[in-house]
């Protein structure tokens, strides 16, 4: 999926490839080919024999909004060994936060090279979708202006029926029509499937069908990079992976930079600087 997207949003790169195996002797071969001025690991993933063999190649290997969360901190310090060899090969950690930055020293990572500069996501700024873009989803989902919108982003099972359970009882006071975006592309089928033991009235947006859409309530959006508009559309927003603790919550800020209110559950763990 990730790859996908970067070939549909990056025309500018140069080169997207997958990331091989953590084998030596691929990264030996490849950083012979590449030789990169500078490696960037953004947030988390650090690949020991990709920072070392880049590092032989002269590479300056940076970590760009890291963070390391308790779990992998705990992990760390009891392979104190493999720990100080994997981020020996990194000169610069530039982390989200002062917590963060205090467990990679506990590690034992050179103090000097840790620097808390924020969170990469502040930075975030709006992808503009033009007005006749906006107003031809709006006739596409046939939004009236007395409907109530909300967007459900960023979903994990079991967040899409206990969110809508919730939200379908505002039906008795309220027009209602939810965006509903998953937060893993593999699961729109099964999410579509889950929400018709709520709702028959829900359709999946690659294949709306005219004739029932004015009483459908819930469109499963199953196409990336599609909530700036749902955003736009909607007078709420719920940002998931926050009403189940194994996630720590998402990007709540994201829908802010439409105007459009943000609200999130109590497990905001992973992203305690956005609460």
């Amino acid at each position: 999926t990730g790859h996908q997207e970067a070939h549909k949003s990056l025309s500018f790169v140069d080169k997207i490839v997958y990331l091989p195996f953590d084998f030596s002797w691929i990264w030996k071969y490849y950083f012979k080919l590449l030789k990169p001025s500078v490696t960037c690991f953004v947030e988390t993933d650090f690949w020991y024999h990709f920072l070392k063999f880049a590092k032989k190649a002269g590479s300056q290997n940076l970590i760009i909004s890291g963070k390391v969360s308790e779990k992998s901190s705990r992990r760390l310090n009891k392979l104190t060994v493999f720990s100080k060899r994997l981020f020996s090969n990194v000169d610069h950690l530039l982390i989200q936060t002062q917590d963060y930055a205090d467990r990679f020293e506990s590690i034992g990572i050179d103090k000097g090279k840790i620097h808390v500069t924020g969170n990469l996501k502040l930075s975030q700024k709006p992808n503009v979708v033009p007005d006749n873009e906006i107003q031809k989803w709006k006739e596409s989902f046939q939004i009236d202006d007395n409907d109530l919108v909300i967007t459900i982003a960023s979903t994990h099972h079991p967040e899409e029926k206990m969110l809508l359970a919730e939200i379908i009882k505002l039906k008795k006071k309220f027009s209602i029509k939810v965006l509903l975006a998953p937060r893993h592309p593999d699961r729109f089928l099964e999410v579509y499937h889950d929400i018709l033991s709520i709702t028959k009235n829900v359709q999946i947006l690659s294949k709306i069908n005219a004739k029932t859409v004015k009483q459908t309530q819930v469109f499963v959006i199953d196409r990336m990079g599609f909530l700036p508009v749902c955003f736009e559309l909607s007078r709420y927003a719920i940002v998931a992976g926050s009403y189940i603790s194994r996630i720590g919550g998402h990007n709540v800020l994201e829908p802010l930079l439409y105007n459009t209110p943000s609200l999130f559950g109590p497990f905001m763990q992973t992203q305690k600087e956005l609460k």
